[in-house]
C-alpha cells in the first residue's frame, strides 16, 4: 500500500506538470497571438494612417487640380467670350461689306440693264421703222410685181392662145393633107385592087394562078428579099425581111390571108396605127403596109 501510494503521487504531479506545461504552452500561445494581432493592429492603424494621409494628400491635389481647371476653364471661357466677340464683330464688319458691295453690284447691274433697255427700246423703235418702211417698199413691189405678172399671164395666155390656134391650125391642116393623101391612096389601092383583079382575072383565063401575098419561100430567097425591101423602102417594119439559109426547106406554098367582111375595117384601123409608128407582124399587115407605100 505505501508503496503504490508514491506511485500514485507520481502520476498525480506528472499530470499537474503536464497541465502547467500545456497551461504555460496555451499562455505562451495566447501572448504570442497577442503580440502579433498587436503588430497587426500597429500594422493596420499605421496603413489607415497613411492611407488617410494619402487620401488627404489626394485631396489636397484633386482640390489643386480642380481648382487649376477650373481656373483654366474661366480662363478658355473668357477667351472663347472674347474670340466670339471679335468673330462676331468681324462677321459683322464683311456681311456689312458684302452687302455694300452686292449693292453697289445690284445697282451697277440696274444700272447696266436700264442703259441695255434703253438702247434696246431705242433699237427696237428704229428697227420697227426700218420694218415698217420695209414692209411698204415690199408692198410697193408686190403690188408692181402683181401688175407685172399680171401683165406677163395676159401676155403669156395671148402668146398661148395664138400657139394652140396656130397648132390647131397646123393640125387641121396636116389631119387635112393627111386626109387628102390617104383618098388618094385609097383611090389608088382601089384602082390597084381592080386592075389586079383584072389581071388576076386575066391570067385566070389564061391558067396562071396569081397571088397578091408573098410566098413563104419568096421571103426566104435572097434575090426576091431584096426586091421586097426595094419595094418596101419607106416602111421601118420592113426591115426585117432578109434571106435566111435556114429557111431553105420552107415549102413553097402561099401563104393566103382568110378573108371577111371586116378586111376594110381592120385595114383602116392598121393604117391608122401605121402611122401613128406601128409595125407589121403579120403577113395580113405587111401586105396591107406595101398598099400604103406603093401609093
Amino acid at each position: 500500500m505505501a508503496a503504490k501510494k508514491p506511485d500514485a503521487d507520481k502520476a498525480k504531479r506528472s499530470a499537474a506538470a503536464k497541465k502547467a506545461a500545456a497551461t504555460r504552452k496555451r499562455k505562451a500561445e495566447a501572448a504570442r497571438k497577442e503580440s502579433i494581432e498587436a503588430e497587426a493592429a500597429a500594422k493596420r492603424q499605421a496603413t489607415a494612417r497613411k492611407a488617410a494621409a494619402t487620401r488627404k494628400r489626394n485631396a489636397a491635389a484633386a482640390a489643386k487640380a480642380k481648382a487649376e481647371a477650373t481656373s483654366k476653364r474661366e480662363a478658355a471661357a473668357k477667351k472663347a467670350a472674347a474670340t466670339r466677340r471679335r468673330r462676331a464683330k468681324e462677321k459683322a464688319e464683311a456681311e456689312a461689306a458684302a452687302k455694300r458691295k452686292a449693292a453697289a453690284k445690284k445697282a451697277a447691274a440696274t444700272r447696266k440693264r436700264r442703259a441695255e433697255e434703253k438702247a434696246a427700246a431705242k433699237a427696237e423703235a428704229a428697227l420697227k421703222r426700218k420694218r415698217k418702211a420695209t414692209a411698204k417698199k415690199a408692198a410697193a413691189t408686190r403690188a408692181r410685181k402683181a401688175e407685172e405678172k399680171a401683165a406677163d399671164d395676159a401676155a403669156a395666155k395671148r402668146k398661148a392662145s395664138a400657139k394652140k390656134a396656130a397648132a390647131t391650125r397646123k393640125r387641121r391642116t396636116e389631119e387635112k393633107a393627111a386626109a387628102e393623101k390617104w383618098a388618094k391612096r385609097q383611090a389608088k389601092a382601089a384602082a390597084m385592087r381592080k386592075q389586079e383583079a383584072e389581071a388576076a382575072d386575066a391570067a385566070k383565063r389564061a391558067g396562071i394562078a396569081q397571088v397578091k401575098l408573098i410566098r413563104a419561100g419568096d421571103a426566104a430567097s435572097k434575090g426576091k428579099a431584096k426586091k421586097i425591101r426595094d419595094t418596101t423602102a419607106r416602111s421601118a417594119a420592113a426591115e426585117h425581111i432578109d434571106a435566111d439559109d435556114s429557111k431553105a426547106k420552107v415549102m413553097h406554098e402561099a401563104v393566103k390571108s382568110k378573108g371577111s367582111s371586116d378586111d376594110s375595117k381592120r385595114k383602116a384601123e392598121f393604117h391608122q396605127q401605121w402611122i401613128n409608128g406601128k409595125n407589121p407582124k403579120t403577113t395580113e399587115e405587111f401586105t396591107w403596109v406595101r398598099e400604103f407605100t406603093s401609093g
